[in-house]
């Protein structure tokens, strides 16, 4: 049986007929990988199943990779652990048509880890950006969903989708003195993300920095790069130079004070 691993070791140069023979080959040989792999996810080893789903990642018909995880059963696989593998599987593929088994998963999937993995497995597909019931759903998700990881994935993905429309979610969140720590430190690179304009927003993030937390005091810094202007260099060395802070988070304050200045002119 061909190796899934070499589906795409074919020799090159040549003729157009060559050419032709070769990509006929290509397709032939990627056509028994998936058909492997099809084969392999009808195991009931849970170990076998997770390595064929990451073996998909070796091919390129996205469209084939999509139809394989709807049509095995995987996405409903009784074990957490095969369902989150496959549902971030499902997001790299791209391809839009996978969006409403995300969001359902997102929604219903009885497991907070799939539910997350789905959440952020949306800001893979193509144009999801532009596809507003997806923001729509992730804003419901972090409102409702009674779970801490689920919502964190939920701010991690308004970012990556990069619609200003999460804003007013975001900087809710940073305003918020009562937050927990996880959700300021998904925010404040959220709002890096998104990277709105407006001196309101580094602002915001210098006064978050007083947030107990190094990790979220280290996104914060990380955030401040996104944001040149004399109350973020003011902040970034003042962070550099704290006593007892950690060196994590001096450092993240360094590489965006570098980024800063340079951006500046300085």
């Amino acid at each position: 049986m061909v190796g899934f691993v070499n589906v795409f070791r074919v020799g090159g140069g040549g003729s157009s007929v060559n050419r032709s023979a070769r990509t006929c080959s290509r397709s032939v040989v990627r056509a028994v990988a998936l058909a492997e792999v099809k084969e392999r996810l009808k195991s009931e080893s849970m170990r076998d199943k997770v390595h064929a789903i990451l073996a998909l990642r070796g091919s390129s018909d996205q469209e084939g990779v999509m139809n394989i995880l709807l049509e095995s059963g995987v996405l409903k696989d009784d074990r957490e652990q095969v369902r989150v593998v496959a549902h971030v599987a499902l997001g790299r593929c791209g391809v839009p048509s996978g969006v409403p088994t995300l969001l359902q998963s997102m929604k219903k999937d009885k497991d907070m880890g799939v539910r997350a993995a789905a959440a952020e497995a949306l800001t893979d597909i193509e144009g999801v950006s532009e596809m507003e019931d997806v923001l729509d759903a992730l804003i419901v998700a972090w409102r409702e969903d009674p779970d801490y990881i689920v919502k964190h994935s939920c701010i991690v993905a308004m970012g990556l989708l990069g619609n200003e429309r999460a804003l007013e979610i975001i900087t809710g969140i940073l305003k918020d003195e009562s937050m927990h720590d996880l959700f300021v430190g998904a925010a404040a690179l959220a709002l890096r993300d998104i990277a709105p304009k407006g001196d309101q927003y580094p602002d915001l993030l210098v006064r978050s920095l007083s947030r107990k937390d190094p990790m979220v005091r280290r996104h914060i810094a990380i955030a401040l790069e996104s944001y040149p202007s004399q109350t973020t260099l003011q902040a970034l060395h003042k962070l550099t130079r704290a006593k007892g802070e950690e060196n994590y988070v001096r450092d993240a304050a360094r590489n965006s004070l570098q980024q800063v200045e340079s951006r500046m002119g300085l």
